[in-house]
């Protein structure tokens, strides 16, 4: 009964909610006393008791409207003030390496959430729906070299923005007045403008779909004002976007108030060509074990680095690109569509999806590196070290 002292606080002029709290416990104290409970253990009728009591004294501190109350109890208070003892040791681990460099190991743990369970996965990287027979890529978690990454366990609101350029997507009419779909480098997306001023952090990320075929050409594609450049190159193109994204950040964001996070390039695993020119990853079942692979790091995130270090606002840089190289695994590849759409054999005769990943999976990785990333950032400023966060 050790655990109960914490819900009272004794006063000379008991409240509102003391009184019912108070009388509550006696209540409660006579029905376990009358209650034919032999067959259970002390420590479980204990431990249901006082869950039941917590869950009581948090009704009525939330509903008493006595203005003189001096004292309420939330079972959410009891939890976060051990999880704060949980964070603070992991905070003063972390500090101690780069968390974006390490290797993937087995783990037996169940994923963070069963797959085919979440709501919000859409179906073309729900690999479980889709029939992937395999669930070996599951069974891996990012162990960085020297320090461990705590599990995501957090509670707060998301508002995902699809904005794959950043910049904000636009027509113009050509000489024939026909409408053109164009690229405004000069220009943020308006729906970032609209949802970021109440956010504690903000999440940027910007890379593959400068690989597609239209943004990879540039021609007569990316515009700036009212020029629609004839020919541009995506590095110069790209270098441009992330410098329109870059003022407007310096220039919108209350760096004391919102917490800026830039997330690099994952990975691709084609074979045998590219996207649509036959690329497969099908079959890979593991990751590549072999630490010293290196599967060539993107341009893009070269000219991400030089873009934040000029910025004024600090911006903590998530490099997930060497973690992705080795999980060739974890794509949908042929699971990107159920059985009645893709056929019974379908490798031979149709796209596959080696960029995207199955989830759950990898990207549930990146959350738990979010996660450590602001255990170890709590009331401190971005730091540069070995070109993982900036």
């Amino acid at each position: 009964m050790a655990d109960l002292k914490h819900l009272f606080l004794i006063t000379k002029h008991p409240s509102t909610t003391q009184i019912l709290l108070t009388s509550l416990f006696f209540i409660s104290l006579f029905l376990l006393s009358s209650s034919p409970l032999s067959d259970f253990s002390h420590s479980l009728i204990v431990s249901s008791f006082t869950s039941r009591l917590l869950t009581a004294a948090n009704f009525f501190s939330t509903t008493a409207s006595d203005s003189n109350t001096l004292y309420s109890v939330s079972p959410t208070s009891i939890r976060v003030k051990n999880e704060s003892k949980k964070i603070d040791s992991a905070s003063k681990e972390l500090t101690s390496c780069d968390i974006f460099d390490g290797a993937w190991v087995s783990d037996d743990s169940e994923p963070v959430y069963l797959p085919g369970y979440c709501p919000y996965v859409e179906d073309k990287f729900n690999c479980f729906k889709n029939g992937r027979p395999d669930s070996g890529f599951l069974r891996h978690r990012w162990q960085p070299h020297g320090c461990s990454v705590p599990r995501l366990d957090f509670e707060c609101s998301i508002d995902f923005i699809k904005s794959p350029f950043l910049v904000q997507e636009s027509e113009v009419l050509d000489v024939y007045g026909k409408r053109k779909e164009t690229l405004r480098l000069d220009m943020i997306q308006e729906s970032i403008m609209k949802i970021y001023r109440n956010a504690d952090i903000v999440v940027f990320n910007t890379g593959h779909w400068w690989t597609h075929q239209k943004t990879n050409e540039g021609k007569d594609y990316f515009q700036e004002g009212n020029r629609v450049y004839e020919k541009l190159e995506v590095k110069e193109a790209y270098t441009k976007a992330l410098h329109t994204w870059a003022d407007w950040v310096d220039s919108s964001i209350n760096s004391s108030r919102t917490r800026v996070f830039f997330v690099g390039y994952s990975s691709s695993h084609f074979r045998k060509g590219a996207w649509n020119a036959g690329g497969q990853c099908d079959g890979e079942t593991r990751p590549i074990e072999n630490e010293t692979y290196t599967g060539g790091y993107p341009w893009m995130m070269r000219v991400v680095e030089s873009v934040i270090s000029d910025m004024k606002t600090p911006v903590f840089y998530m490099n997930i690109t060497k973690m992705t190289w080795y999980r060739t695994d974890g794509h949908p590849s042929i699971y990107r569509q159920p059985v009645e759409v893709r056929g019974s054999s379908p490798a031979s005769g149709m796209f596959q999806d080696c960029s995207h990943w199955c989830l759950p999976g990898v990207p549930d990785s990146w959350n738990q590196l979010l996660y450590a990333t602001l255990l170890v950032s709590r009331g401190s400023l971005p730091y540069k070290s070995s070109g993982s966060v900036l």
